[in-house]
């Protein structure tokens, strides 16, 4: 027999496995009584976290107020819904606010002329290219930049044409010069015509009476006046009346309107020395012009004394205080540029020069050397509803202005065109050389000129040469063309500068945060992160360019994007490579993607400007899937208009709203016989004041107006033609949520300790908390604390009893509503003290020694602090994740856990070894027992025999 094999015993049948167990529990008490303390101490340790969730909870609850800004919770509401809904964020002024719906945002949609079919014929069509309207040659100019940058005294003005029918003009909600020329140009009451020459407005008479025309302000306005327009024409009959100059350089003029709203860069640096611009006079002395925000030294701190300027009078006495007076600058004569006076005596240059790699004197028309004390600046501005001829060629401008023109009736001309004025300058001096024979125009897409031959002859071809010919684009071969109409090529308009706000970029809606991962030819990996510092593209160039890579940036030769490049040197053999990493920074500045070329002459172009390219044989709908799959920010569709023989018409709806959105397109010589129907137009609104003329205007490239009144978001709807109120109240609602989110929390916490430390009498059952010392600790602080007066407020009120908080029988806490409502009513600023008051003083760092010191690590200390504050504080003492109280049991539970834990594997470990000698004796006594059987059958033999 090696062992026990059963629990019986074979010889001596006693049931030794029962037997051995019961011999091992009665030794098995002390590990029964180790398991029991086990689920005695689980039990604690669920209660405590059950707890420990709970206070968190009302943590949450008492925190809210200041968190979640609760007691400035607001309310908006209108009295007309259809028209316009608001709504209001903490913090939102009480108040009535009235609006007048102007307009609702508009998209872009241009509908082409039909065709047979969309998916048989081809269209013949090489490419289409898309681009922003800041592309255009023209530009809408807005009413708040004329009269030196004070804008437009909004009213209406009354004109008398030549028959003497007269008729008032209500100019009261315009906000663009176009739209003054449009109101004055569709009026049913008289006949005259307004254009813009220059800087000034021209009103034309064609009524064709034998009287003047004239012009005056409507009773209680002063608007014709403001338009320099008042008086009367020249002459009787076909009379001109010719305004006077509006678009000129004042004090009040921004900076961001300059350049065609290219604007002028500024440092964004911190320092006690960050210039935008140096100024060398001819005595040699040099003064350091800083326009951006200015910083000095207080105690030690670097503080900032003064803003960045942001008009051209902030330039100019910048500059005449910077200079100590040995510089004075003022607007020159003509009206459009700065200029500069050395009040020095010296035989040297008189200098204004760039810093580093800012553009601000450049941008300022500064920039220059002259050997005399007057500098005189270039043109920083253009005419009404132009562009400046700088900007042209991507900002290269012409260079020469000489052209030589052959009208079909063989006249020829030479002359020369302004290279330093506006594109309208350049215009009116082709029809003015010519003697109008040949005039100019923009083409269709408003990006390059049309010279028109007005003889009506076709003795000759009409031809066009010279260097400023050539530079327009509208140069032709030495025979000319046999054509009374020609078309020039794109311009370029440069609308991409240092200065660009990389928040105006995408339509406004900027190009957002992220980080941009490069790959040059040599495989060489960088990264740049766009962040709050960078703010202009000029920021943009100079992180790019500090990165450890041959990758460098600069702006594309036509002035519309930003161009990733490698200089010849140690270039590679691969690819330059784009990714965006996180955001869509990259892809938002058009510069994802691959290099076309290896090596140098790889280069990845972000231009704006977009051209779709395609196949003769691809059919209309063929086309309008290429456009979409370009990603050009234009939604392409095909619509069956159920018309004729040619039904199927190119639809192309701009993808953003508003101004934004607005693109211009250009079909590459293809007749597509596009027409608008609809224009890109802001949402405008009207603040402040029944009468549009004397309210603000508002606009929005959404319907959203967000930041007009803080805390305030206002949704257009619909025009209105009254007024609309908003009006913005308290949210007592909110308010009472919150206290009673608290109060529930609190008598949550409240009824479970009393349950989880009760005792039972008659049962003799005790809570699982039962004499836990800190639980019942907890529950006098919470009582204590939610009766306390709030701390270093002067307010009406000091205890949440004074506000509507009582505390009821049974331990319970109860919110009494109507006196809260009383109290907010009484003294608002109060009721929140009283709860969420909250400043916290300051931890001075601790001074070891002279110029040595170390962080203060002090408990936070406050001045002041609202009940529910306190409550927060006390609250953190138990739930806090390191230090908390309920952290620190849930740890010595832990403790004790492991501890039964590891005496009960003791005790089964001696428990074991006790199993195997009891199965050793008692297979020993088998053994004896078997043996004792054996012998007596032995001697029972012998007897046998």
């Amino acid at each position: 027999m090696s062992g026990l094999s059963s629990g019986i015993g074979l010889f001596s049948g006693i049931d030794t496995g029962s037997l051995i167990s019961q011999l091992l529990a009665a030794q098995s008490r002390p590990k029964v009584l180790a398991q029991q303390r086990v689920v005695q101490l689980q039990t604690q340790q669920t209660a405590l976290m059950d707890l420990n969730s709970r206070l968190g909870a009302l943590k949450t609850a008492a925190a809210k107020f200041n968190v979640a800004k609760i007691f400035q919770a607001a309310t908006a509401s209108t009295s007309d819904a259809d028209a316009l809904t608001a709504t209001a964020r903490p913090g939102a002024a009480p108040g009535a606010y009235a609006f007048i719906v102007d307009r609702v945002v508009s998209t872009q949609q241009l509908l082409s002329r039909g065709f047979a079919d969309s998916t048989s014929s081809g269209m013949d069509a090489t490419s289409f290219t898309f681009e922003p309207t800041h592309g255009r040659l023209d530009r809408d100019t807005s009413l708040s930049e004329i009269n030196g940058g004070a804008g437009l005294v909004r009213g209406k003005i009354r004109i008398t044409d030549s028959t003497g029918a007269s008729g008032v003009i209500d100019l009261s909600r315009v906000a663009s010069v176009s739209e003054v020329l449009d109101l004055i140009n569709t009026s049913s009451d008289v006949r005259v015509t307004a254009s813009v020459s220059g800087g000034r407005l021209v009103i034309d008479d064609r009524a064709g009476g034998a009287g003047t025309m004239a012009i005056a302000n409507d009773t209680g306005s002063t608007t014709a006046t403001s338009l320099g327009i008042t008086g009367s024409a020249a002459a009787a009959g076909a009379g001109r009346l010719t305004g006077g100059n509006l678009y000129y350089i004042g004090g009040a003029t921004t900076l961001q309107s300059l350049n065609d709203g290219n604007g002028v860069r500024i440092s964004e640096a911190s320092g006690t020395s960050t210039p935008d611009l140096v100024i060398t006079a001819r005595d040699g002395a040099s003064f350091n012009i800083d326009i951006g925000s200015t910083h000095e030294l207080v105690d030690g701190v670097l503080t900032q004394t003064a803003g960045a300027v942001s008009t051209i009078q902030g330039v100019i006495e910048r500059i005449n205080t910077q200079s100590g007076g040995s510089v004075t600058a003022s607007v020159a004569p003509d009206g459009v540029s700065l200029r500069l006076v050395d009040n020095t005596a010296g035989a040297g240059s008189f200098v204004v020069a760039n810093i580093g790699t800012s553009s601000t004197a450049t941008d300022l028309g500064i920039a220059t050397a002259v050997p005399g004390g007057t500098i005189t600046g270039g043109r920083v501005m253009a005419g009404l509803n132009s562009t400046l001829a700088s900007n042209l060629l991507g900002g290269d401008g012409l260079g020469s202005g000489a052209m030589s023109v052959t009208a079909r009736d063989g006249t020829s001309y030479n002359f020369t065109v302004p290279t330093s004025g506006s594109v309208t300058d350049i215009m009116e001096a082709i029809g003015a050389a010519t003697g109008g024979r040949v005039t100019a125009s923009l083409d269709d897409t408003g990006t390059g000129l049309r010279l028109t031959d007005s003889t009506g002859s076709t003795a000759s071809n009409l031809i066009v040469s010279g260097a400023g010919a050539t530079a327009l684009g509208v140069s032709t071969v030495p025979a000319g063309v046999d054509a009374t109409t020609m078309g020039g090529e794109r311009l370029q308009h440069r609308y991409i500068a240092a200065s660009t706000r990389l928040a105006t970029l995408s339509g406004g809606a900027g190009v957002g945060k992220g980080t941009i991962e490069m790959v040059d030819s040599r495989g060489t990996v960088s990264t740049i992160t766009l962040g709050d510092d960078q703010k202009t593209i000029g920021d943009l160039l100079e992180l790019i360019n500090s990165r450890p890579s041959r990758i460098k940036a600069r702006i594309n030769e036509n002035g519309d994007g930003v161009e990733l490049f490698e200089e010849a040197l140690d270039a590679g053999s691969l690819k330059i490579t784009v990714r965006d990493t996180s955001g869509t920074a990259g892809k938002n500045l058009n510069l994802v993607g691959e290099a076309a070329e290896a090596g140098a002459a790889g280069t990845i172009n972000g231009s704006f400007e977009k051209k779709v390219t395609f196949d003769a044989a691809d059919t209309l709908s063929e086309v309008a899937q290429k456009i979409n799959d370009a990603a050009v920010g234009v939604s392409a569709t095909i619509i069956n208009d159920g018309s004729g023989a040619s039904p199927f018409r190119l639809s192309l709806t701009s993808r953003k709203t508003g101004t934004g959105g607005a693109f211009t397109f250009d079909s590459g010589g293809v007749d597509m016989g596009v027409q608008t129907l609809s224009s890109g137009r802001d949402a405008r609104l009207f603040y402040g004041s029944t009468n549009p003329a004397t309210a603000v205007l508002l606009t929005s490239t959404t319907n959203t107006f967000d930041g007009v009144i803080d805390g305030l978001s206002i949704d257009a709807k619909s025009p209105s033609d009254e007024p609309v109120t908003v009006t913005v109240g308290r949210d007592t609602a909110t308010i009472e949520k919150a206290i009673t989110d608290m109060v529930t929390g609190f008598n949550d916490i409240v009824s479970r300790i009393d349950l989880l430390t009760d005792y039972n009498s008659e049962t003799q059952r005790k809570g699982a908390l039962f004499g836990d010392s800190s639980v019942q600790q907890l529950r006098s602080n919470l009582f204590s604390t939610m009766q306390r007066k709030a701390v270093g407020i002067s307010g009406s009120f000091e205890t949440l009893t004074e506000v509507g908080i009582k505390f009821a029988a049974g331990g319970k806490v109860e919110l009494n509503a109507e006196r809260l409502r009383e109290a907010l009513n009484q003294d608002p600023q109060g009721v929140a003290d009283v709860f969420a008051a909250k400043v916290q003083n300051s931890r001075e760092p601790i001074e070891l020694a002279p110029g040595i010191t170390v962080n203060n690590t002090d408990p936070d200390s406050f001045s002041s602090l609202g009940v529910a504050e306190q409550l927060v504080q006390i609250l953190d003492k138990y739930v806090n994740s390191t230090t908390g109280v309920f952290k620190t049991r849930r740890d010595t539970i832990d403790g004790q856990i492991k501890f039964q834990n590891q005496r009960i594997e003791d005790f089964d470990d001696r428990l074991q070894q006790r199993r195997g000698v009891l199965e050793r004796q008692f297979l020993a006594m088998e053994r004896a027992i078997g043996q004792l059987q054996s012998q007596q059958g032995a001697i029972g033999q012998i007897g046998i025999r």
